[in-house]
């Protein structure tokens, strides 16, 4: 894979794991920071039950574990102009798919 795609499937993967994230949070609805263990508890398996949240987590975090290949491989001052791309997909899926600006 060439530096540049590479560096593009991280941006994929960390926009899709941030949609799919924030998807998970809307049907989840507004939480309270948990106080006791029992609290603690049943809020974290909300979040679990709710698919787009694991998933948007495993998605955003491949993300960086893939960014820190092209870190290895690339200067930053090349990659990250490329990882600025992931701010306006981020804006334009907020826009299409969540209906919000």
């Amino acid at each position: 894979m060439t530096k540049f795609f590479m560096a593009l499937t991280v941006v994929i993967l960390g926009v899709t794991g941030q949609v799919l994230m924030k998807i998970g949070a809307l049907k989840l609805g507004h939480i309270n920071v948990p106080h006791t263990i029992q609290g603690i508890y049943e809020t974290m398996v909300k979040i679990l039950f709710i698919p787009y949240i694991p998933l948007g987590f495993f998605l955003w975090a491949l993300a960086a574990f893939l960014w820190l290949g092209v870190l290895t491989r690339v200067e930053l001052s090349y990659a990250y102009p490329i990882f600025s791309l992931s701010f306006v997909l981020i804006a334009l899926a907020s826009a299409l798919l969540l209906k919000r600006v």
